[in-house]
């Protein structure tokens, strides 16, 4: 992938009044570029509840590089969820990205755009789907 967001839908567990996001580069042999990503609660289709739509920070910016066989840890958001609800994660992949960090068990649907940064969007255009969650 490049130049493309990549939005996942997770069901959580556990409710509370604020998330953090894991992505993980952990099989990864180059660095992974996170131009971008947000947060929210998941509508249907890829499309996220507006009003929860969050940015996402890591150490206070927003973007970050992930070193190769690495995970990465967003700032905590202030996004309450319940339990077992499903939160949205959007991430915006500005460089050529391989998919080498993915989980083949998460069977949640992913929404790939076309080119361009839709992380901010509470909905976009999906260019294609993958049936495993990425990063």
């Amino acid at each position: 992938m490049e130049n493309q967001t990549v939005r996942q839908v997770a069901r959580i567990s556990v409710g509370g009044k604020s998330v953090r996001v894991v992505l993980s580069n952990a099989f990864g042999e180059k660095p992974l570029t996170i131009g971008a990503g947000s947060v929210g609660i998941a509508g249907k289709g890829g499309e996220v509840d507006q009003a929860t739509l969050k940015p996402l920070t890591w150490g206070g910016k927003s973007s970050v590089v992930v070193p190769p066989g690495a995970p990465i840890l967003s700032d905590p958001i202030a996004l309450p969820a319940e339990a077992l609800s499903e939160i949205s994660v959007s991430i915006f992949l500005p460089k050529k990205t391989a998919l080498s960090s993915v989980h083949w068990d998460g069977v949640q649907t992913a929404y790939i755009s076309g080119p361009g940064n839709f992380a901010n969007d509470a909905a976009f255009k999906a260019d294609s789907t993958l049936n495993h969650a990425c990063f």
